[in-house]
């Protein structure tokens, strides 16, 4: 069924306060219920610096909004994981509560709390769905023990990693989700995947790989005779720097790029440490922000998921990048295209446009592991 936000009036909408939507996860979560879906309308990165306990987010990209707007469809499976949709479509959910940052939002029609309801009514859902009044700002302020933790709040130190429940609840999706199995074009030169596809020589070819960079302390190299490797011999976990390895890993995805070469960027389910490097390279590549670098990758593979610390650090990348930038217009004559911020030598100035050659092309006489030279930020 096509359906405009435009056409389509919010006053349709069936809101909860907050304390009845509070009474409400008390209730579900007593009775241990799964029927009820927490829908967080707002950026992933928001969401990540803080959110209703047990919320989904189905966020919708600004490309994705302006198709709906014009009367397109959205497509769920880039706003929602598979388990999810699944369940929903299935008729898994009999109540479905969906909230933005603040009120206000439930009034404009081009919302994200609009679109996702709008969005949920496409799929014909027959259950209770309602918009939490006053948003997440509001509910975080009356019942905080009920959110996550803020991005202002320092991460527990003596819980930094990630709890057996979790990994097990991650590597169960990895196992069990065949979307997650397959690898994702980021750029023509630039693919995200995971160990299972980074395994399968068959998947390799056909997408024409010829170098591995393997962002995984525990995967194997598994054809080291025919690709080219890189090693960033990293953990999933909150205090793991990542960010660290950023200028290695963009260098070696542009070496591979100018030799006429793809790059299969993979950890072990796709998801965060690989994510987050394919993150980092499209905010240099691109010059742009970490929302629409993150909304990118995520409109290619929908699972993607960051951890906390990751975010934290690209977080960071696009203020140091930012400030390079900034630094660059006042100390270098300009230059067409815009400045690199990663080069060999401070006088070094080339284009961030990705069909022009980088500096560190090296044509690769053979295939063979490789350890990219760490690039000083001018």
């Amino acid at each position: 069924m096509e359906c405009s936000v435009v056409r389509t009036k919010a006053a349709a909408m069936e809101t909860i306060s907050l304390s009845d939507f509070h009474h409400t996860l008390v209730h579900f979560n007593i009775n241990n219920l799964s029927s009820l879906l927490v829908l967080d309308s707002r950026p992933y990165i928001s969401y990540n610096n803080g959110h209703i306990i047990g919320s989904k987010n189905m966020y919708c990209p600004p490309i994705s909004k302006r198709r709906f707007v014009n009367g397109g469809k959205l497509h769920l499976e880039k706003m929602l994981d598979s388990e999810v949709r699944h369940k929903l479509v299935s008729g898994g959910y009999s109540r479905i509560v969906i909230y933005g940052e603040n009120e206000d939002e439930m009034d404009q029609s081009d919302s994200n709390v609009n679109i996702v309801w709008h969005s949920i009514k496409q799929l014909g859902f027959g259950g209770r769905c309602q918009f939490l009044k006053g948003g997440f700002a509001h509910f975080q302020q009356r019942f905080p023990m009920q959110c996550t933790l803020g991005e202002e709040a320092p991460l527990p130190l003596s819980t930094p990693d990630p709890t057996p429940q979790e990994k097990s609840q991650r590597h169960a999706l990895f196992r069990t989700n065949s979307t997650l199995t397959e690898p994702v074009e980021v750029f023509p030169h630039l693919y995200l995947g995971n160990a299972l596809t980074a395994a399968c020589m068959q998947d390799l070819q056909r997408l024409g790989i010829t170098a591995i960079l393997n962002v995984s302390a525990t995967c194997k190299n598994h054809f080291t005779s025919q690709f080219v490797y890189k090693n960033i011999p990293v953990d999933d976990n909150h205090s793991t720097q990542l960010s660290d390895w950023f200028s290695e890993a963009i260098t070696f995805i542009d070496e591979v790029k100018d030799a006429g070469g793809k790059t299969l960027v993979h950890c072990h389910a796709g998801v965060s440490r690989s994510a987050t490097i394919c993150i980092a390279y499209v905010m240099y590549s691109r010059n742009t922000t970490l929302d629409a670098a993150f909304e990118m990758v995520k409109s290619c593979r929908s699972e993607i998921s960051p951890n906390a610390g990751f975010m934290h650090q690209l977080l960071d990348f696009e203020k140091e990048l930012e400030q390079k930038r900034r630094r660059l217009s006042q100390l270098t004559p300009p230059c067409s295209p815009p400045c690199r911020f990663f080069s060999v030598s401070s006088s070094f100035c080339s284009s961030v446009d990705t069909n022009v050659s980088s500096p560190f092309s090296t044509p690769f006489s053979s295939p063979t592991a490789l350890t990219s030279p760490m690039v000083a930020f001018t």
